[in-house]
């Protein structure tokens, strides 16, 4: 059967669309990108350095990022990058220098501060010591870690959990009915021991990535959490937790992200009903107060300086004590009444 010319005319304009595409289109888009990345050769090498450095390959990333400051010596995030690079091949005299440009063109780079911290307390004055790990490098690891978070605690034997629970069910006004909230709850590994003791349980996190992954987990056939509520702890204010309501508090693995509790726990205190009970784990430190630990580049915390927040705050210290989160890593473990 003889086609119609409208069905010759349509085999031929696709044939005249597809050979467009192939001879015109294409090589010109090809011509624009080379063009843009030539133009744009710091952002182009900036890219690339990135993408190296993504793939842990420092070495290719410190090349790209150095070729990107060498076409615009005013690259702020090149040389942040240029440091983090240094700091993951241990060369940190050369890591400091970089952070300090980066802090030198933008002296409020939260980032390069806290990294530069971490390298040790004699590369940055104590009025400059970061008092907080800045929100973006906390949130960009738990986003990227969310999806495995348990294979990766299972495999390395994250104890936390049931530690706790043998360490906190004497000490509790009741064993059952309990009105409890994991701060900084994660995927909820630390609540799972709770869901059975609980009347109401509640994940409060920073990350919406972990608590996307806690609205999944559940203890038998019911899910782990009551609720899930997305909040920021030096924001205590726009977590809506009643006060006076809370039988538990866990406050686990939380602290070597802050530093400076002075704001999270008058409200932690605040959210306890008299006689609540707040359970709190920092990394250990040598000083009297609170800093980063180079080892960890993590904030530790001493036993005076949980003291006297105790004391200012009116909690009774019930216990005081290290264990075993990990099998070759300890913290302290404080558990406090309400008075």
């Amino acid at each position: 059967m003889a086609e119609s010319s409208k069905q010759v005319a349509g085999k031929w304009n696709a044939v005249k669309q597809a050979a467009m595409e192939m001879v015109v289109l294409r090589p010109r888009r090809f011509l624009a990108m080379i063009w843009y990345r030539l133009r744009n050769l710091p952002q182009t090498n900036f890219d690339l350095g990135c993408h190296y450095a993504n793939r842990q390959l420092y070495r290719d990333a410190l090349m790209r990022f150095r070729v990107t400051l060498w076409l615009s010596p005013e690259f702020v995030e090149a040389w942040h990058n240029l440091g983090v690079c240094y700091l993951q091949l241990r060369q940190k005299p050369k890591a400091a220098n970089a952070f300090r440009k980066a802090l030198a063109l933008r002296p409020g780079h939260e980032e390069s501060l806290y990294l530069l911290a971490t390298l040790g307390a004699e590369f940055l004055p104590p009025e400059r010591q970061p008092q907080v790990m800045p929100l973006a490098m906390v949130t960009r690891f738990f986003t990227a870690a969310a999806p495995f978070y348990q294979e990766l605690e299972t495999k390395n034997r994250y104890g936390a959990p049931q530690i706790l629970e043998q360490k906190l069910l004497p000490l509790l006004p009741a064993s059952s009915g309990l009105n409890v909230v994991d701060l900084g709850a994660g995927i909820g590994l630390v609540a799972m021991p709770w869901r059975a003791k609980s009347a109401r349980l509640v994940a409060v996190d920073v990350t919406p990535a972990m608590l996307s992954e806690a609205a999944n987990m559940k203890v038998g056939d019911v899910p782990l959490f009551d609720a899930l509520l997305e909040g920021n702890l030096l924001q205590p204010e726009k977590i809506s937790i009643p006060p006076a309501s809370l039988d538990l508090a866990l406050l686990v693995n939380v602290a070597q992200f802050i530093g400076e509790l002075r704001t999270p726990l008058p409200a932690i205190t605040g959210w306890l009903k008299p006689g609540g009970v707040l359970a709190l784990t920092v990394d250990p430190f040598p000083g009297e107060g609170f800093g980063i630990n180079p080892k960890t580049s993590r904030f530790g915390h001493s036993a005076q300086y949980l003291k006297k927040l105790a004391d200012m705050l009116g909690l009774q210290v019930l216990l005081q004590e290290r264990i075993q989160i990990y099998p070759e890593t300890a913290a302290g473990l404080t558990i406090y009444r309400k008075g």
